[in-house]
């Protein structure tokens, strides 16, 4: 089991896993980063598929997260 620091910063706290970031993790970011901008000017003549996108998008998001975080265990 990993120790975890915690720095306080103003009324937020940050938890440091001290896991490393993968090249998948980085990809990840990009690709959802393009999909939400894809969904920002989507939204002006689409804007229930550009939402329905954009939650599917990050629900994606969510489980890679969740998924990392977990050890690549569901």
């Amino acid at each position: 089991m990993m120790k975890r620091k915690i720095m306080r910063y103003g009324r937020r706290s940050m938890v440091m896993s001290g896991m490393m970031l993968r090249p998948s993790d980085h990809m990840m970011v990009g690709v959802t980063a393009c999909m939400l901008y894809l969904c920002y000017k989507m939204f002006s003549y689409s804007p229930v598929y550009a939402f329905l996108l954009t939650w599917f998008n990050m629900r994606l998001f969510d489980t890679y997260a969740l998924w990392r975080k977990n050890d690549f265990r569901f």
